[in-house]
């Protein structure tokens, strides 16, 4: 009986013992294949989230860019069309005949059915340069520290009977100093205006 005693006394000590020693294996620290493990979950965490962020700030970047081109575009527009509609009589910028015919021309003089005034709607030259801007009257109507005319024409066609209408038709384009592909935006503008005051003889 007291060798049973002694016999699973002894068992439970080094079973103790044991134990105690893997405890104290344990809390030594981590092994080099789960350091690396770790290490390699988080690069790769790391990797996708950077990404990510990277993909967000140049779709953020393209969206500023259109809304830039847009809002110019759409404000010398505005104004071209406002002008146009109520004009009493329209030449080129050299006080010749503006043909009504389709061809493009690169100016428009408009004088104004209410009080005579005098508009000038110019392009910028064939190629364009940059900087380079819509202008009216010397002034310019888009921002050539912001957008480019990559290409600017006006035309005329008149039924017989009818009214002219002059068509407008220019492309802006995001000035791109960085060359980051995410600043290139290039918008077409395109609207007609009928002349309500001028029919043909």
């Amino acid at each position: 009986m007291n060798n049973k005693f002694q016999f699973s006394n002894v068992r439970r000590m080094r079973l103790l013992r044991h134990s105690a020693s893997s405890w104290s294996r344990n809390d030594n620290g981590f092994t080099l294949v789960e350091v690396l493990v770790v290490s390699g979950i988080f690069i790769i965490i790391s990797t996708v989230i950077v990404a990510i962020l990277i993909v967000i700030t140049r779709g953020s970047k393209k969206s500023d860019s259109i809304v830039i081109v847009r809002q110019s575009g759409e404000q010398a527009m505005a104004q071209m069309v406002r002008i146009m509609r109520f004009a009493k009589s329209f030449t080129n910028s050299l006080d010749e005949p503006f043909p009504c015919n389709g061809t493009v021309q690169n100016n428009i003089k408009i004088i104004a059915a209410v009080d005579l005034s005098q508009y000038v709607f110019t392009c910028p030259s064939s190629p364009p340069t940059i900087p380079n801007f819509i202008g009216l009257n010397g002034t310019k109507l888009t921002n050539s520290n912001t957008v480019a005319v990559q290409a600017c024409s006006f035309t005329c066609i008149q039924q017989a009977g009818g009214s002219p209408t002059i068509g407008i038709s220019f492309t802006l384009s995001k000035i791109n100093l960085s060359g980051a592909l995410e600043s290139d935006v290039v918008i077409p503008f395109n609207s007609s205006v009928t002349l309500r005051n001028i029919s043909s003889d």
